[in-house]
């Protein structure tokens, strides 16, 4: 029995409040469970689909645009003009409708007008009732009066609801039904794609607080990633940061977020469902790809049991070192990628139908390890302190490609009114500050950390000297590993460990080439995530040496006489000084410069 067979029948053996799938729903059984009417259900049949069309449609779509995973049939059902009504004993009635869509891999509902009465419930079923949603009620009203339920396995599904005897009005109008054309929820089990590790495997473990923070969107049909995020005010208020492109034309009203939707193994494709919140608010936008931001609000539920982590986040313009991005690829459980460099600054990027973004709207990711697939969208990437620093708009490949363009988180914290900037939201307490870090309970702990402080940029070191390096650190480990690096790539360790208490004595190796790009790396010995590198770059030579070949001794030049000085210079400037020493006490110069 999978997972999420396990989950339903809990539904009728629990006798409590649950939140199946994340949706607040009660624990009471379908009405005609115990009544068994005898009349047939009315079906409803949508109309064929045709799939390879579909498919053919995906194959181009462009990498900016929303990934599809299924069709949206508009209908116009309700009580009144579609189902049958079946009268119990007590007075109460029960309404009841088959939509079948055939080939669905599983099918879901929308509802436009949705309002239940108190003590009324709603459930959704498949056929054979191994697949069960509800009991929805009262407590799922909400003013935009508009519901959605989960995908429900199979191409059939019964919508049954209840109304007792005495009550107030109703509505309940079915507008859309979503016909899942390519399995997205992997109920055949099929092999996950390599976009990246997934996040329970041992790679992933210092990363778990940005796995909890990143979550799987779905706007109905379509599907993208997104990321909790934190505010000043540190009250949990459940902001969720995505890419514009995936709102662009969708109803926010509608969105379902999924947390938690991981495979149970490290190798495994199998994969828990997590749970789901249901309904936001649009708070802001950019309205285009410069740099493709949308802010939600989600008015769903979000329980602690869940363990959501609100993602710190930082507003700096300077090109940061990347560590993680943690995305669902095509809709697959979650993944992590991996990185250690410096973001690039993009270039001019054309988005085709989406129009242009200008140089420097985005930060250029290349990752070390993992990539991007349709649904990754909207999806984070972090920091190496584990600060959200851009959403993914999109990227020049697909998962073996690992390439990325991430809207600049900086770029999207002013704008001309708060539906169009994030800092009225984020920063609510006005605080003006430029890094924020996350939480799951409003609290924040310090965050360990390594700054370097010397050699930090300018600095002329020689071969042979002993010079000291420095640092400032904070909650990191008892020891660091300090390594050079020479134009950015690693060239040798200055230290496999050495204590972590702020600096020590490098003696300058003979190995060390004349360069001025010359970096340093200070990591944790204990944590490969706490690390910090030179900010700029400094110089190494070789010690300065003049050798003057002639005169050198022996030589006799008369005054008056004209004699052409020669010597060898190495790791010195450009201009010498020349003195004549007489004997061996007084100079006379000869040239100040030349």
């Amino acid at each position: 029995m999978n997972m999420k067979a396990k989950l339903h029948l809990a539904l009728f053996s629990i006798p409590t409040l649950s939140c199946l799938f994340g949706q607040l729903s009660q624990d009471i059984s379908p009405k005609s469970f115990t009544y068994q009417p005898d009349q047939t259900v009315t079906t409803i049949t949508m109309p064929d689909l045709d799939v390879d069309a579909l498919l053919a449609e995906d194959e181009n779509r462009p990498p900016w645009k929303p990934f599809r995973y299924g069709h949206k049939f508009t209908v116009d059902l309700s009580p009144s003009n579609a189902g049958l009504w079946w009268m119990l004993p007590n007075g109460g009635r029960i309404w009841r409708l088959k939509i079948e869509s055939t080939g669905a891999f599983a099918l879901s509902l929308e509802f436009d007008r949705f309002h239940l009465p108190l003590n009324s419930t709603l459930h959704v079923y498949s056929p054979d009732k191994s697949e069960l949603y509800g009991a929805y009620t009262s407590k799922n009203n909400n003013s935009d009066k508009i519901f959605a339920t989960p995908l429900v396995k199979g191409d059939t599904v019964i919508i049954e609801f209840f109304l007792p005897k005495t009550s107030e009005e109703f509505n309940l109008h079915l507008f859309e039904v979503i016909h899942d054309y390519l399995d997205i929820m992997d109920i055949t089990q099929n092999p996950t794609r390599s976009c990246g590790v997934n996040v329970v495997c041992p790679e992933a473990d210092n990363y778990q607080d940005q796995v909890n923070a990143a979550a799987w969107l779905d706007m109905g049909a379509y599907i993208c990633s997104g990321a909790m995020i934190n505010n000043t005010s540190m009250d949990l208020t459940p902001y969720f940061l995505t890419a514009d492109h995936c709102v662009e034309g969708e109803n926010a009203a509608t969105f379902k977020f999924y947390f938690n939707y991981e495979t149970s193994t490290c190798n495994g494709s199998n994969a828990g469902y997590g749970s789901y919140a249901y309904g936001s608010i649009l708070r802001s936008r950019s309205y285009d790809m410069d740099p493709d931001f949308a802010l939600v609000e989600i008015t769903g539920n979000i329980y602690d049991s869940w363990n959501v982590f609100y993602g710190g986040w930082t507003r700096s313009a300077s090109a940061p070192v990347v560590s993680s991005g943690i995305h669902h690829p095509g809709g697959d459980p979650k993944k992590i990628n991996f990185d250690n460099d410096y973001a690039s600054s993009s270039p001019p990027i054309n988005w085709g139908d989406a129009g242009n973004s200008p140089a420097g709207s985005h930060w250029g990711i290349n990752w070390d390890e993992g990539g991007t697939e349709g649904g990754s969208s909207g999806s984070p990437a972090f920091d190496v302190n584990g600060r959200i620093i851009g959403q993914l708009s999109g990227g020049s490949g697909g998962c073996d490609s690992g390439d990325g363009y991430y809207g600049k988180f900086w770029r999207a914290w002013d704008g001309s009114s708060s539906s169009t900037r994030l800092k009225d939201w984020l920063d609510p307490e006005d605080l003006d500050v430029t890094t924020l870090d996350g939480t799951y309970d409003g609290s924040t702990s310090p965050q360990p950390y390594i700054t370097v402080t010397t050699p930090n940029g300018g600095e002329q070191w020689f071969i042979g000297d002993s010079e000291n390096i420095t640092w400032d650190t904070e909650d990191a480990g008892d020891y660091v590993k300090i390594e050079l690096y020479l134009a950015g790539s690693f060239v040798g360790t200055i230290s496999n460990s050495t204590p972590n208490n702020g600096y020590y004595l490098w003696t300058i190796p003979a190995w060390c080439e004349s360069s001025v790009y010359y970096k340093v790396k200070i990591t944790d010995t204990s944590n490969s995530l706490i690390y910090d590198y030179s900010n700029n770059n400094f110089s190494i030579t070789g010690v300065p040496e003049i050798i003057v070949i002639s005169p050198n001794g022996g030589e006799n030049w008369e005054i008056g006489s004209s004699h052409t000085i020669y010597w060898t210079g190495e790791n010195i400037g450009n201009n010498v000084k020349i003195q004549l020493w007489e004997n061996g006490s007084n100079y006379i110069t000869i040239v100040n410069s030349t």
